[in-house]
This record gives C-alpha cells, sequence and structure tokens, in this order.
C-alpha cells in the first residue's frame, strides 16, 4: 500500500527541520509549500499523473511563460485595488517555473539544485557590500558596482575572448521603451550619458525639429527613424527621472481607456455611438470624463 502524498511530505519535512532547526513560522511553511508544489510537478508530469502535462516540450510551455509573465506584471500594476489577483499570477508564474526546471532535468539539461545553487552564488558574488568587505553609501552606488562585478565574471568565464559588452543581456523581447530604458542605465555606468535633465530637454527638442523635417520629406523610412530617437531620448529623459517610462505609458493608456469608456456610455444613454457624433461634443464629453473620473479618483 503506497504511503499517502501528503504523510511522505511531512515525514521528509520533519526530517530537514531536524536537520535545520532555525527555519520556523513563515520560513519554514514556505519551504514546506515550495516541496510540496515540486512533488506535485513530479506526480503531474508522472506515468500516473496527467497525459496533457507528461506531453509538453520546452518549446511548447514557452506561450504560456510569456503569457504568466505579462499577466504577473499586469497584476502588480493593479495590486492595490486587488491583491490577490496578484497573489494568484505569481503563484501560477512559480508554478511554471517548477514545470520548466523539471522539463529540464527530465532533458538531462540541468536540474532545481543546480539552478538554485548558480543564483545563490550570483547573488552573493555580486553583493560583496553585503558578504565582502565593499562599502557603498546609497543605493545609487550599487548599479555600478553590480556592472563591475558581472563584467569580471563574464570575463573570467571567457577569459580567452573580447571583453564582453556593456550592453550584454538586455533581452531583445524586451518592451521597446523598457528596453530603451535599460540601454541608457548600462552605458550610464560607463559614464557615457547627458550631464543634465536639462540636456535631454536639448536633445529631445532637436529630435522634434529633425522628425518635422522628415515629415517634409513624405519618406516614411526616415518619418519612422525619428519617431524612434524622439522616444528614445524620452525614455532617457525618465530614466533620469527616476520613472518607468514602460509603466507611465501603460498608466496613460489606462487612464485614456477609462476615459474612452466614460464617452462610449455616456453616449449609449443618448442612443447615440462615437460613429455617429461630432468632434466638438467628442470633445466635450472628453473634458466631462476628466473631471468626473479625477473626482472619483480623489
Amino acid at each position: 500500500m503506497s504511503i499517502p502524498l501528503r504523510l511522505r511530505l511531512s515525514r521528509l519535512w520533519l526530517r530537514f527541520r531536524l536537520r535545520v532547526p532555525w527555519l520556523t513560522g513563515r520560513v519554514a511553511s514556505s519551504l514546506y509549500r515550495f516541496a510540496q508544489l515540486l512533488s506535485l510537478v513530479k506526480i503531474l508530469r508522472s506515468p500516473q499523473g496527467c497525459p496533457w502535462d507528461r506531453a509538453q516540450t520546452i518549446e511548447s510551455m514557452l506561450p504560456f511563460l510569456r503569457e504568466e509573465a505579462l499577466e504577473a506584471i499586469e497584476a502588480a500594476q493593479q495590486r492595490h485595488h486587488d491583491p490577490h489577483a496578484f497573489q494568484k499570477e505569481l503563484g501560477d508564474l512559480f508554478f511554471l517555473l517548477c514545470f520548466f526546471a523539471d522539463l529540464c532535468e527530465q532533458q538531462q539539461l540541468f536540474d532545481l539544485s543546480s539552478i538554485l545553487q548558480r543564483v545563490l552564488q550570483k547573488m552573493e558574488h555580486r553583493h560583496p557590500h553585503v558578504f565582502g568587505d565593499d562599502t557603498v553609501h546609497a543605493s545609487t552606488d550599487v548599479p555600478s558596482l553590480w556592472a563591475r562585478r558581472k563584467a569580471h565574471e563574464t570575463q573570467t568565464a571567457k577569459s580567452t575572448e573580447p571583453p564582453p559588452s556593456v550592453l550584454e543581456g538586455i533581452p531583445r523581447l524586451l518592451p521597446s521603451l523598457h528596453r530603451a530604458q535599460r540601454i541608457g542605465e548600462k552605458v550610464a555606468q560607463v559614464n557615457f550619458d547627458w550631464p543634465t535633465t536639462d540636456a535631454i530637454w536639448d536633445k529631445i527638442h532637436e529630435e522634434i525639429d529633425e522628425l518635422k523635417e522628415a515629415m517634409q520629406t513624405h519618406d516614411p523610412k526616415a518619418c519612422a527613424s525619428e519617431i524612434g530617437d524622439l522616444l528614445f531620448s524620452v525614455a532617457q529623459l525618465s530614466r533620469q527621472l527616476h520613472l518607468d517610462s514602460e509603466n507611465a505609458l501603460h498608466e496613460t493608456c489606462q487612464r485614456f481607456t477609462q476615459r474612452f469608456h466614460y464617452i462610449e456610455a455616456q453616449l449609449h444613454r443618448e442612443g447615440k455611438t462615437p460613429h455617429d457624433t461630432d468632434q466638438t461634443r467628442l470633445e466635450a464629453l472628453w473634458k466631462e470624463a476628466k473631471k468626473s473620473l479625477a473626482s472619483v479618483k480623489s
């Protein structure tokens, strides 16, 4: 007769607690639940488990990873309104990471233990001001320290090759505004940056003038290039103001959507749609939406 999963986990956890007696409270509970989650993934992908889970590959699961990561980001942005949704999405993401670890172990690429060991070593090495003798005086000192440590790690691993690019490690699949800001952060660590926000403003005005010139040529490629330059410069202004340009644009899209939904709702009450409403009326409703939604928010 097989021992129930919960009983087996409880016995395993008891032995572990006896070996590491300081694990109590929330830490102990979290590790216990993590062990349960790992066991659940093993069961689902076992011969006695779920045929669909067993049939999955790394390639087939990538769309789910992308989707869950984006859902977690969206829930994080709405966490003040619905913290339970954020909790749910983080749980889904945890499950997928464990699922991927099991897939990699099955393909003999690596296992979860080696994943955790690697990240533990990495984080300890990247924090010499915590685990070593280095000193930092403010949070703004840490990024440059990280950059130096990371460059040292990569150069040590590839000592016979040219030094790695400063821009190494920025995913090409990042949303473009986010990627632009990360590029700016990286090159700023080697002092390739505008000295002040006023200097970035000058650059933004320069890019606006160049865009106007490109528009006179009626060349779509030239216009696209100048719009890209303008957006890149705006992302750098956001970075120097310690703001997230991607999140700022997301919030603007949210506000615009809410206001336009208000317009549609008001027109629906009048038996109309935006399609059969003149611009003057739409503008009036837009101003009304801004006031109405601002008062609700306050």
